[in-house]
């Protein structure tokens, strides 16, 4: 990088030196300056692109976050639903086993019923306890 120079050269050399400071300052200005290899458009040009770059990979990214929030979202949507088939499902199958357990509850008790009518038919029938 080129140094300005100390004060007491560059009051012995601004009266003679006025248009070359003028380009210097320019060179500055316009970044035709050096540093490590490469003038200051170079390095500017190449921020300006590796800032194009990232905000490219940002919106590629920004993309992919919403439309895995959307999977996300459409996923737990389905899972509530199939919860809700599920415990639907679960509700009349315990209401059918219900059912058969009542049905098979009044039945015993209808076999019960006959099976001491026919007993009592039978008494009645040999009052002596004699069968047939």
């Amino acid at each position: 990088r080129r140094r300005p120079p100390s004060s007491q050269q560059h009051s012995n050399k601004q009266s003679t030196n006025d248009d070359d400071n003028d380009n210097e300052n320019d060179d500055n200005e316009y970044g035709d300056e050096e540093e490590d290899g490469m003038s200051v458009r170079e390095r500017c040009a190449a921020a300006e692109e590796q800032v194009e770059t990232l905000e490219a990979q940002l919106a590629l990214e920004v993309q992919r976050s919403e439309t895995l929030n959307q999977e996300l979202q459409d996923m737990s949507k389905e899972q509530a639903q199939e919860a809700v088939f599920a415990h639907e499902r679960q509700r009349k199958h315990d209401q059918q086993v219900q059912d058969l357990q009542s049905t098979v509850t009044r039945l015993q008790a209808t076999v019960r019923d006959l099976q001491k009518r026919s007993s009592n038919e039978e008494m009645n029938d040999h009052p002596d306890g004699s069968a047939n």
